[in-house]
């Protein structure tokens, strides 16, 4: 496992999350509820999945589809489609949520027939969130999602949100930001004048009698925030959004645990066994070897100057921050 080390590097990274429609259905592909095939046997040609509850169908022209047992669908490349089932309810937005470490170059969109009806999108990295066009959000339309660049898109959960009615109470946004290590600042709203908003901060799903959102509250590791509006005894549907917190760890037991692709900083002491200089396109690339009492790690400088004071047999203390690069 390598860990790049990236001294002094600061860090700002927002979360955003929550809608002002109602999040009414979500298809999860982190576990193979749908039976897909895997690697060794992708399929191509047209072929509907289902959960139990709802059917999807794929296509691939170029490459594949399959499940990756790392918890994602893997579809590509250009011009592979999922088509959604019809849905009973208007829709508003379709949020398409990539795996973590996915390409940043593939570009997508929503479709219905030969139209598109929202925004082209570019990277399965993150989340996508595509805003119906407001002639296409009836109910009982057919989506498509559909690549439409030379790259595969690897999606982990879609969300899917639902039009609110006239008179209906909006559900709150939930808006977290990362603004240092160790901490995130959390700010609730709802598009729905004069309504409460009541959250949870513990896995419970929030009622009137949980805690009433009043100001931004912080929150010190990562956390999911459940929320719900409420006006005149009528409420909205509830919101659901994880609140990453990048960690501050001290020793390398922790550094090792930290997951893929996120940042931390590293508070505590450790000892310098081995240092190895390389060549690379960047400049010189330096592989450092630390150890405490807790374990030992590989660490990796890319251009080789954050560690070029570091020697073979010193310690060294905390205050540096890095992210995880396996």
């Amino acid at each position: 496992m390598k860990k790049k080390l990236l001294m002094l590097w600061a860090f700002l990274l927002p979360f955003v999350g929550g809608s002002m429609s109602a999040q009414e259905v979500t298809l999860d592909f982190t576990t193979n509820g749908w039976e897909l095939p895997e690697k060794a046997n992708q399929g191509k040609a047209q072929q509907t999945f289902t959960n139990g509850t709802y059917s999807i169908t794929l296509e691939a022209a170029s490459s594949g589809y399959y499940y990756n047992t790392d918890g994602y669908l893997m579809l590509g490349k250009k011009d592979a489609t999922l088509t959604f089932p019809a849905f009973n309810f208007d829709v508003e937005k379709i949020e398409v949520v990539g795996r973590t470490g996915a390409s940043g170059s593939t570009m997508q969109n929503i479709y219905v027939g030969e139209t598109a009806v929202s925004t082209e999108t570019k990277g399965s990295v993150a989340t996508n969130t595509y805003e119906i066009d407001a002639n296409y959000q009836t109910a009982g339309n057919i989506y498509v999602l559909k690549v439409t660049s030379s790259h595969n898109t690897q999606i982990t959960t879609i969300n899917i949100y639902k039009k609110a009615a006239a008179g209906d109470v909006a559900a709150p946004s939930i808006t977290g930001d990362a603004t240092d290590f160790g901490k995130a600042t959390v700010t609730l709203a709802c598009a729905t004048d004069g309504a409460s908003i009541y959250y949870t901060t513990n896995g419970d799903e929030p009622t009137a009698e949980s805690k009433l959102y009043t100001e931004p509250f912080e929150v010190t590791a990562t956390t999911t925030v459940k929320a719900i509006a409420i006006k005149d005894e009528k409420a909205s549907s509830v919101i659901s959004k994880e609140i990453v917190v990048n960690p501050i760890i001290t020793t390398v037991a922790e550094l090792n645990a930290v997951a893929d692709k996120t940042a931390f900083r590293f508070d505590g002491e450790a000892l310098v066994v081995a240092k190895q200089t390389k060549s690379g396109k960047n400049g010189p690339q330096n592989y450092v070897y630390i150890k405490d009492a807790t374990g030992a790690s590989l660490v990796y400088d890319n251009g080789g100057e954050k560690t070029a004071d570091i020697l073979v047999g010193k310690t060294i203390n905390g205050g540096w921050t890095g992210k995880v690069d396996v």
